[in-house]
């Protein structure tokens, strides 16, 4: 690990580190207990590695924190240096905030034109509707689009948290697939399956963290 700076975040300094990654299935960042953690391809923190691609591990029992990230194959063969930034437990101000439920919403330069409320996945610091054939697709999924957009235009992704659209009548007894193009669905798909939301009300879902998909229905 090298270059160990910090950067600002809403007023928080961040702790913010180059860290070398090829061939490495898992590394430690430079403190040894983080609580927030955003992996970046590019320095400038434009391009944003999805969590779909690696995973936080060695839980601390006394801080609640961790002190590595094991990644997927994705990362360390395409890459030899990704970009950390994570808080600490010094960048809280009670332990209240660990776990405070916040919506996370990124922006994101269109690869092609996506419509509102779709599911997209990430390419190349771009995003796309994912092909429900191809698992590798699925398994980029980042969330859902807040806009619509044309190709090279930048727009949000709900990728986590509580989203409504006035004009849903979701089943609330019911998950929320991806189908083709990204639209979202409460039909089973055959084929893959993709469970990206549940529904809270009828014009409500949560993102679920679930990545599983389900193969061969």
């Amino acid at each position: 690990m090298s270059n160990f700076i910090n950067y600002s975040e809403d007023g928080i300094t961040i702790s913010f580190e180059e860290v070398y990654v090829a061939n490495k299935t898992e590394i430690t960042l430079a403190h040894d207990n983080f609580f927030e953690v955003h992996l970046f391809y590019d320095e400038a923190m434009e391009n944003e590695i999805p969590e779909i691609l690696y995973m936080l591990g060695g839980e601390d029992s006394n801080y609640n924190g961790y002190n590595k990230i094991i990644l997927e194959s994705d990362i360390y063969s395409s890459y030899d240096y990704i970009y950390a930034a994570y808080k600490t437990k010094g960048d809280y101000v009670d332990a209240e905030d660990f776990n405070k439920k916040q919506d996370f919403i990124v922006e994101k330069k269109c690869g092609e034109n996506i419509i509102a409320y779709r599911a997209v996945m990430l390419k190349g610091g771009e995003i796309y509707y994912p092909d429900m054939t191809i698992p590798s697709d699925i398994r980029k999924i980042i969330g859902i689009s807040k806009q619509s957009g044309v190709l090279g235009q930048k727009i949000q992704i709900y990728t986590c948290g509580e989203i409504t659209n006035n004009i849903w009548n979701w089943d609330t007894t019911k998950d929320v697939f991806v189908s083709s193009n990204g639209e979202l669905t409460q039909t089973l798909p055959s084929g893959n399956i993709k469970i990206i939301a549940v529904p809270l009300s009828n014009t409500t879902v949560e993102i679920t963290k679930n990545n599983e998909i389900i193969r061969g229905v």
